[in-house]
């Protein structure tokens, strides 16, 4: 896999490259208006920041009002970075002497990759999700006979494999920047924001060596009593949204973006007992992209956080059933950027 997204990469970089003076540069870079934007693209961002990226997947019964929410034991990382021209890339590990709770909510192994592109014209992100481990975040609610400051329910068999991608268009990219608040490469100096317009689709499956529902659940009616080892979900469609930042005295920012949409797509339970699998057929949805970032921001440097999350409702296969799925991070970045005088070409097609 990771061979794989190096050579996505390499060959992302040389096809950019490869237009630079044609049409791609016309629709990935524009002229900004400078009261508004000043960009350090060709200078390099380095940044020392905190990190929490996580998912969360919900089985949710409309009937009881119930729901089973899962999610793995997120850790807090500690990482270095760097941006320079079209790539940015990021380090992190285990924030010493903080992630020590495995006792209480079990080990999750994961990979995350998710790469997202803030050019000025358009908004996109990729993801490629493992997680393995998860524990029920409402153990109380659902499971009896637990009590508080007990390790919650833990289940180190089920994995989650995401897979997606998303992509807008910014109406405003004269004058709105993503990358100020997100990638700290810009600095936005005026209060501005835009219109969006996209679409996206995204796949998960979360497997279980046993039933996902618990056999001791509090209520034995919960998903009509079904137990099953498997669900998968898909859904895409189209969304519109807008994003806006609020800028006070040029350097200290508050920015906010939403773009939602409904969804079409299906959903299968595979059950336990009889391998039988139960799908929807079509169904409809609701997803939800929301992003928001405040704090300071100079030609040299920026202190700021940043919360992204994608949220996604669909119907499950047995009525008035829904299946919902999560992911986002939340990040504090120190940020100081260094010009050079001989930017990496390769990486700066906008240049020339």
């Amino acid at each position: 896999m990771r061979r794989y997204i190096i050579l996505f990469i390499l060959l992302f970089i040389s096809w950019v490259s490869a237009g630079q003076g044609s049409i791609l540069k016309k629709i990935f870079f524009v002229t900004y208006d400078t009261n508004y934007i000043s960009t350090y693209i060709t200078d390099y961002t380095t940044r020392l920041y905190g990190s929490i990226k996580y998912n969360q997947m919900g089985y949710n019964d409309n009937l009881l009002g119930k729901s089973l929410n899962y999610r793995p034991n997120n850790k807090l990382l500690l990482g270095i970075g760097v941006n320079h021209g079209i790539l940015g890339l990021n380090l992190g590990i285990n924030f010493p002497f903080v992630n020590q709770d495995d006792d209480r909510f079990g080990q999750t192994d994961y990979y995350d990759f998710t790469m997202r592109i803030f050019a000025p014209r358009f908004n996109a992100n990729i993801y490629l999700q493992s997680y393995k481990g998860y524990y029920l975040l409402n153990t109380s609610d659902m499971i009896p006979g637990w009590e508080e400051g007990d390790p919650y329910y833990i289940r180190n068999d089920i994995r989650s494999r995401t897979s997606g991608l998303d992509l807008y268009y910014i109406f405003n990219a004269k004058r709105f920047s993503y990358r100020a608040a997100i990638l700290q490469n810009e600095w936005q100096k005026k209060s501005a924001g835009s219109f969006l317009i996209g679409g996206s689709l995204v796949y998960n499956a979360t497997i279980g060596d046993s039933s996902i529902v618990p056999s001791d659940v509090y209520y034995g009616r919960f998903f009509n009593d079904l137990k099953f080892n498997r669900s998968d979900n898909f859904s895409a469609g189209p969304a519109i949204g807008y994003a806006y930042t609020l800028v006070i005295k040029s350097h200290y920012f508050l920015m906010g973006s939403l773009n939602g949409s409904g969804t079409i797509g299906f959903t299968q339970l595979s059950l336990v007992e009889n391998e039988e699998k139960l799908k929807s057929g079509l169904v409809f949805g609701f997803r939800a992209d929301l992003i928001l970032s405040a704090g300071y921001n100079s030609d040299r440097w920026y202190y700021g956080i940043s919360y992204i999350n994608l949220a996604l409702v669909t119907q499950a296969p047995i009525e008035e059933r829904s299946i919902s799925f999560e992911t986002g991070m939340f990040r504090i970045n120190i940020v100081r950027r260094f010009a050079t005088k001989k930017p990496i070409r390769i990486l700066n097609p906008g240049i020339g």
